[in-house]
């Protein structure tokens, strides 16, 4: 008796091990996209923007009661409107939290027309944000040694625009943060409001002009790469060559969801990237921006999805 209880001990601890053992380094994070925070009074066809406090703030919920969420990554648009009252109250919100999170800014976020574009958001965002604070509207930092985090700008300040670009000087750091992930054998993770590889295309106006010009650095990397990405509200994940694309839902709009992303760089060098989507459970909400929508099976999301390279 007392011989098998050792081996059952044995067997639970051999077990604890080669779990430590098989993930080498991983990552768990949550990521929000097209919040909209708005004090508007009117639904704008499907963004539900009277109710966007609410939904903000039950997500932020869900992901207060998730275990080890390391950082929130903030995909862009998290206000409505380029106004400094708003993004001080966005971003007590997050303060709030007490969870680590970068905002990646959106189209809606900063506006030179409106007097509050990128620098001056950034400046605010800096001296509120203890864990991450970005040098540049496009910056890059290590994150457990083994991952590279590299946040890129394409908003164009100068005009009313949905339509994004990246000129190049960003693209030539986009190309030198790569080769840094590769030197360290880090796996890169980059985050962006406009997306590189769009989820429906359909919708010129709402392009990255020169997503080419990115791709190609990209694919050239030859290596897996993953891109985090928002604006258009359309969940989508898709595998180009070494790129995994992986497009949010939007929290003001049906799904009105987030996700929660695990990442494991596993010892024997393969990567595993699990795709968790969570909607509001602010039911009746939703439902009135699902009865507005058109072509509801491009707003569809799966609850879970998997990925190794």
């Amino acid at each position: 008796m007392i011989l098998k209880v050792k081996k059952l001990i044995l067997y639970f601890i051999f077990t604890i091990l080669t779990i430590n053992v098989s993930f080498a380094e991983e990552i768990k994070f949550a990521q929000l996209s097209d919040i909209h925070t708005s004090k508007e009074k009117n639904i704008h066809g499907t963004r539900l923007l009277p109710y966007s406090y609410q939904i903000f703030n039950d997500a932020l919920f869900q992901i207060k009661n998730e275990k080890d969420v390391d950082f929130i990554a903030i995909t862009g648009d998290g206000i409505n409107l380029p106004q400094k009252k708003l993004a001080n109250e966005f971003i007590k919100i997050m303060n709030n939290t007490k969870i680590p999170y970068f905002w990646v800014f959106g189209n809606h976020d900063v506006s030179k027309l409106a007097c509050f574009d990128s620098n001056a958001l950034l400046k605010i965002l800096n001296s509120k944000n203890k864990h991450f604070k970005l040098n540049n509207i496009y910056d890059s930092f290590d994150y457990k040694n083994k991952f590279k985090i590299i946040v890129l700008n394409a908003v164009i300040e100068t005009k009313l625009t949905s339509s994004g670009f990246i000129d190049q000087n960003q693209l030539c750091f986009l190309n030198n943060k790569l080769n840094e992930a590769k030197d360290k054998n880090q796996l890169p993770l980059i985050f962006i409001h406009h997306p590189i590889n769009p989820p429906y295309y359909g919708s010129k106006h709402h392009e990255i002009k020169n997503s080419n010009d990115i791709k190609e650095i990209l694919h050239k990397y030859n290596k897996p790469v993953f891109v985090f990405q928002g604006h258009y509200h359309i969940p989508k994940i898709e595998k180009l060559n070494n790129v995994l694309y992986i497009s949010a839902p939007s929290l003001i709009q049906y799904p009105n969801a987030f996700r929660i992303i695990s990442i494991n760089k596993m010892e024997n060098g393969k990567i595993l990237i699990k795709i968790e989507s969570r909607k509001t459970n602010l039911n009746e909400y939703s439902k009135l921006s699902y009865e507005k929508t058109k072509n509801k099976e491009l707003y569809e999301i799966n609850d879970y999805q998997e990925y190794e390279f």
